[in-house]
């Protein structure tokens, strides 16, 4: 069975599976194989990484089967009930973390543009069809904001988005990559109709294969920022706002203008926060060794 470079999204399988199952031949892994397996994971990894394996073993095998290098697949006969539950998620980057994802996106192979847009949800903290489903009509440069309407929103509101400085920059290198699409993000096909979101996966998967990071996944960008940005002192209330998450009582009635000012700085220091975890180390290296070779 031929497998794809798995610096390109597989980080489950190679991580994982692979190390136990490489030289096995498919007709002799069977469910006691693969429950014992799927299992340590869960013991050892946690239960969302070990039902992630679990359902790239079921789509292993069942391809496998479709292109006659197997008859049956053990992984079907394990009930993902079985192996546990997704409860909501609370995964988010610690500040080495964040470097290395960053450092590992941009090292990573693929299109530049799906890197940008990776960027940007972890600083804009947007949900991946907000950023994948926009149009250039939407963005004001000169205010730097975005405002995504109501039918694109999950709470069927209105949302605007403040833009960084660093956002700024980054849009304006997708419109020119772009070539003169109304979306910010285009389907590569046809630059007509804006992408699927699902299309900046795979980079996402590299960037995680490189940075040596495991069980993340693009929504948990929000969590992160929501985290470092709590961690920063910034008001619970601003947060949620521009997370467009719903604010109880008159607090959340106001929160669209009141938070407008206090929204524009915290999302600045965090943009600012962010490019300084990966840019830091090179200026702190470049220091030393000018000082290491200063006349005495």
């Amino acid at each position: 069975m031929k497998w794809k470079n798995p610096d390109t999204g597989w980080s489950p399988v190679r991580l994982h599976l692979l190390p136990k199952l490489v030289g096995t031949p498919l007709e002799i892994i069977d469910v006691a194989m693969v429950r014992e397996l799927i299992y340590d994971i869960r013991e050892h990894k946690g239960v969302a990484t070990s039902l992630s394996c679990h359902g790239w073993a079921d789509r292993i095998f069942s391809y496998a089967i479709e292109h006659d290098y197997c008859k049956h697949n053990p992984a079907a006969l394990i009930k993902a009930a079985r192996v546990g539950n997704r409860n909501k998620r609370t995964r988010w980057l610690t500040t080495p973390e964040i470097k290395r994802y960053l450092t590992g996106l941009y090292q990573s192979n693929g299109y530049r543009g799906y890197k940008l847009a990776l960027h940007l949800l972890l600083m804009l903290a947007l949900r991946k069809a907000e950023l994948c489903g926009a149009a250039w009509g939407e963005i004001d440069f000169e205010k730097g904001e975005l405002l995504i309407p109501s039918g694109r929103m999950k709470t069927k509101k209105d949302h605007l988005v403040i833009l960084q400085t660093q956002a700024i920059e980054m849009l304006q290198e997708l419109q020119r990559l772009g070539g003169g699409s109304p979306w910010v993000m285009p389907m590569p096909t046809k630059p007509s109709r804006a992408m699927h979101s699902n299309n900046i996966d795979a980079t996402h998967g590299a960037a995680l294969a490189v940075g040596d990071i495991i069980d993340y996944n693009i929504h948990d960008h929000r969590h992160t920022a929501s985290t470092h940005l709590r961690e920063q002192g910034h008001s619970p209330e601003v947060v949620e706002t521009a997370l467009s998450h719903a604010i109880p009582g008159m607090a959340g009635t106001y929160s669209h203008a009141q938070y407008k000012t206090q929204r524009r700085e915290m999302l600045q220091s965090w943009a600012n926060l962010c490019h300084m975890i990966v840019l830091l180390p090179m200026i702190f290296l470049r220091l030393t060794t000018s000082i290491h070779f200063l006349p005495v």
